[in-house]
């Protein structure tokens, strides 16, 4: 802190406002020399330069959910139902958990009871992953436009892609992986290579891969 009888700081003072991010250039001393140019030069381009990665790192997000969002869920899911348990009951052929293709081979009997469900939960958890389940009674309403930026929704044909739930997955209105969403824990992600994202990535190639039992039985 400069006191009464002080010299003058003669040194320049940079104010970066977030808000805006405008940035003040000011010298405090009438004495001082005119700031250094290249020094000037320096300080607008570093603040530009992480600006700039910041929009890059949103660019893989935006891209990073666009091949591995709700549809890559969904095919995920499918995979693991026809390598491990082969499920056609009828929440299972809602949910597409069949492929058009193999249907047909399935429906001389049709289960009660799902026998994908529980499976399929176990692999989540053993991944390190969540689910979190809304029902009517307990969803929250919640404006996502209060929320931070979401992801760009793929080609999956459904409504609710991302969920502000604090969960991995999240079930709506019924427990039976029908209708589902990707939740905010791993949504709200800010980096590409976030732990949990990777963990997500590496669930999903776990379940397609189970796939492969399928077709060399």
């Amino acid at each position: 802190m400069r006191r009464a009888g002080d010299e003058p700081d003669d040194e320049l003072r940079v104010t970066l406002t977030p808000s805006t991010g405008k940035m003040t250039f000011k010298v405090p001393s009438k004495k001082a020399m005119t700031p250094d140019t290249a020094a000037v030069l320096k300080i607008v381009l570093d603040h530009r330069f992480l600006e700039l990665r910041r929009e890059v790192e949103k660019l893989k997000l935006d891209i990073f959910w666009l091949k591995h969002g709700k549809a890559k869920l969904a095919y995920a899911m499918q995979c693991f139902n026809l390598g491990v348990t082969r499920c056609n009951c009828v929440r299972c052929v809602a949910g597409d958990r069949l492929p058009l293709d193999v249907l047909e081979d399935f429906l001389d009997f049709q289960p009660d009871d799902c026998q994908w469900q529980a499976p399929f939960e176990n692999f989540v958890t053993e991944s390190g992953l969540s689910v979190a389940l809304r029902t009517g009674a307990t969803e929250e309403i919640i404006d996502l436009s209060l929320l931070p930026r979401l992801p760009p929704k793929d080609h999956h044909d459904s409504e609710e892609h991302f969920s502000p739930a604090k969960a991995d997955f999240v079930l709506y209105h019924w427990d039976d992986w029908v209708h589902f969403g990707i939740g905010y824990n791993l949504w709200s992600c800010e980096c590409i290579n976030a732990k949990r994202l990777q963990r997500y990535q590496d669930f999903l190639n776990a379940c397609i891969a189970k796939a492969v039992y399928f077709f060399t039985d």
